[in-house]
């Protein structure tokens, strides 16, 4: 006498997020560290993975472009009618879902410096140009910023800013 057993799948398939990836914890648990005046380059090492790896970097940097807000449409009348464009509803769904990620990343006085903007990437470029002093520049070595500073402390009628 053989015993058989069939075998059924009970696995069930995690939902599949919006960029086809699988979910992830939420944002706030991933990024520890809220915005402040004094750590810039630590949180935005916590952001850039987090969008990058959920396929979202593109709407912070502009390369996921905007679409129209609406199309035209002809009617089987012929009759060309203006109707709310589907590709821009899902650009706006997933630009605002990464807005609220950054805007709740933030602390509260960086908050009120962004608060108006309505979009992930105004909120970006807003931030790096807060954030990105002569000092985090690629373009300008160690040496160069000493010199700088160094010359500023000489000329003390000068500040950074006009160097």
């Amino acid at each position: 006498m053989s015993i058989t057993s069939s075998a059924t799948n009970n696995t069930m398939a995690a939902p599949v997020g919006v960029a086809g990836l699988l979910p992830t914890p939420a944002f706030g648990h991933l990024i520890t560290v809220k915005l402040t005046r004094e750590n810039y380059l630590l949180w935005k090492a916590q952001v850039l993975p987090y969008l990058r790896s959920q396929q979202l970097l593109g709407y912070i940097d502009g390369s996921v472009a905007r679409p129209a807000e609406t199309i035209a449409q002809i009617a089987q009348e012929g009759e060309v009618t203006t109707v709310q464009n589907p590709a821009f509803t899902r650009w706006l769904q997933q630009d605002q879902m990464v807005l609220s990620a950054l805007l709740s990343s933030l602390s509260n006085e960086v908050l009120a410096q962004v608060l108006f903007l309505t979009t992930s990437k105004e909120v970006w470029r807003a931030l790096e140009q807060m954030f990105s002093y002569v000092f985090f520049r690629p373009s300008v070595s160690i040496f160069q910023t000493r010199r700088l500073f160094l010359t500023c402390l000489q000329d003390s009628t000068r500040t950074m800013i006009h160097w």
